[in-house]
């Protein structure tokens, strides 16, 4: 999550005064918090919380989940929460509206309740499920839908380092976006399938939601060549809608490169 300093010259702006664009996740959000403290940035801060009013979340007390309970003097745990996805119809991304909630110190040395405006940006790939099927019953679909897979996005991508099982590589990748993965091809050119449905459409989407169209899926192709210590790869991605393409496809890319430079565990 990237904070910016609006203008001002007090040597220690509270919170209020940190302008916060969209944010990865909930922990991102606490690491900076966390950093500006270190770096004397907030001279004090405590209870920290998001609050959600878009969507329900899972085992929450009125949307709200606890970051840290006390005073931030250390990088707690991850704290995961679990959002009710049926308001979410298209795999697009989308920033998520919510509140950072905390307690700051004020210039009088007494606790100030503070709240600031954040979004968290959930990346096209949150609102698929993967799904399973044969490459038959898939050459039937694609045959059967053209219209459903009328765009087409590619990136053709390259890597300095070696990847020793690729196949658990675009295991891992399918996993994380959720696809369900096919190997075509073994060997030095490796080929792979991944295919994933749309959330069903819902009597109530968020502002801004489009639903996909009926029995919609999204297909993506990888082809791997490893030539040495370089691997070299080409995402296609195929839908139903352009910018529903191009953002899956984007963040297919992402994930494969987060995962082999080893910033994902």
């Amino acid at each position: 999550m990237a904070v910016q300093v609006q203008g001002t010259e007090q040597k220690h702006p509270s919170v209020s005064e940190l302008k916060l664009s969209p944010a990865s996740d909930a922990e991102s959000i606490q690491a900076r918090v966390l950093e500006l403290l270190i770096n004397g940035l907030i001279p004090w801060i405590a209870d920290v919380a998001l609050q959600f009013s878009q969507v329900q979340v899972e085992s929450s007390v009125c949307g709200r989940i606890v970051l840290c309970s006390g005073p931030l003097q250390q990088r707690s745990a991850k704290v995961k929460a679990n959002l009710d996805s049926s308001p979410f119809v298209a795999p697009v991304v989308f920033d998520l509206r919510c509140e950072l909630e905390y307690t700051v110190k004020n210039d009088g040395g007494e606790a100030e309740a503070q709240k600031v405006p954040v979004e968290l940006r959930l990346p096209a790939t949150t609102f698929l499920v993967p799904q399973a099927l044969g490459e038959d019953a898939m050459s039937d679909y694609i045959s059967e839908n053209p219209e459903l897979l009328s765009h087409q996005t590619s990136q053709a991508v390259s890597f300095e380092k070696s990847v020793s099982d690729l196949p658990m590589l675009v295991g891992r990748c399918a996993g994380l976006c959720h696809f369900h993965g096919i190997q075509q091809a073994s060997g030095q050119d490796m080929k792979f399938i991944l295919v994933a449905a749309t959330l069903p459409a819902t009597a109530t989407p968020l502002e801004g939601q489009s639903a996909a169209p009926s029995n919609a899926l999204v297909i993506c192709r990888c082809a791997a060549l490893v030539r040495g210590s370089t691997l070299e790869m080409r995402v296609t991605v195929k839908a139903y809608q352009k910018d529903v393409a191009d953002e899956i496809c984007s963040q297919l890319v992402t994930t494969f490169r987060e995962l082999i430079e080893g910033r994902l565990a």
